[in-house]
């Protein structure tokens, strides 16, 4: 990953290249009417105050310039969303685009100072790390592993709602792994958490990038085994067993925990 710290450093850019420019948790972006459209360097012909600058590769080879704003002042016709909110509104390699750099600008933003001695750091001239030049310790990106299962019993699937969902709407359940845990012992242990069950029968599904800032959720269905349904009362509030004509609000076609529901249902 190459690091710059002005647009007067950058060189010749290809017009076309996709500029990934960011200010907190939002992102700049071009908006008519529900259309979201990530800008291209030829677009950006404005000063912009930023912080760092960086040009990192895509999955497929595509050079992107991401940027990290200082301040909002920008023209009418761009508009800085939050991530979350307008995710749905790109296509599949967007979406890529916006998990990765995304991902990286929160490491590039949490490693800035050292955390062995307190000193500044600085990219690494060799590797993707923050260097720190005073006790030489490398921070690297980190990616946080996260489970979400679909708890299943004969036809009817098990669906929570958290206390910091949109309204009415459920999900299947998650978490994050926990030091010295497999995944399946993270599902084990969650659910038993949760809503008190004992789950059998593990199996992956499929994985996801989740770039709310940098986790990776690891999708599973999960059999019901044993025990009752009891809510813990903090992440959750409410939890039942749905049927396939009964569903409540459930979330969109993007996320991993819709791939799972709409599977399950299209293999019944």
């Amino acid at each position: 990953m190459e690091i710059v710290n002005t647009f007067s450093d950058l060189g010749n850019i290809a017009t076309h290249t996709p500029c990934l420019f960011f200010y907190g948790d939002s992102i700049l972006v071009l908006k008519q009417q529900d259309k979201y459209t990530l800008p291209s360097y030829q677009q950006i012909n404005f000063k912009l105050n930023i912080h760092a600058a960086f040009f990192i590769s895509s999955n497929e080879g595509v050079q992107l310039l991401v940027a990290d704003l200082n301040d909002t002042h920008i023209p009418n016709e761009f508009i800085l969303e939050n991530i979350k909110s307008i995710y749905q509104y790109f296509n599949n390699l967007e979406r890529n685009w916006i998990a990765k750099t995304f991902g990286y600008m929160h490491w590039y933003r949490k490693h800035r100072f050292c955390g062995m001695c307190a000193g500044s750091t600085e990219l690494d001239a060799n590797e993707c790390a923050m260097l720190c030049p005073n006790c030489h310790y490398h921070f690297y990106p980190k990616v946080n592993p996260s489970m979400i299962v679909l708890v299943y019993r004969g036809d009817e699937i098990l669906l929570a709602r958290s206390p910091h969902f949109p309204p009415e709407m459920y999900s299947v359940l998650a978490g994050y792994v926990s030091p010295g845990e497999s995944v399946e012992e993270t599902i084990m242990r969650e659910v038993k958490e949760e809503v008190s069950i004992n789950v059998k029968n593990i199996r992956y599904y499929a994985s996801q990038a989740w770039p709310f800032p940098n986790t990776l959720m690891l999708g599973y269905y999960a059999e019901y085994a044993s025990g009752e349904l009891q809510i813990d009362n903090k992440e959750i509030e409410d939890a039942g067993w749905y049927s396939a004509d009964n569903l409540p609000e459930i979330p969109r076609r993007i996320s991993i925990a819709r791939r799972l529901i709409d599977n399950f249902y299209e293999k019944q």
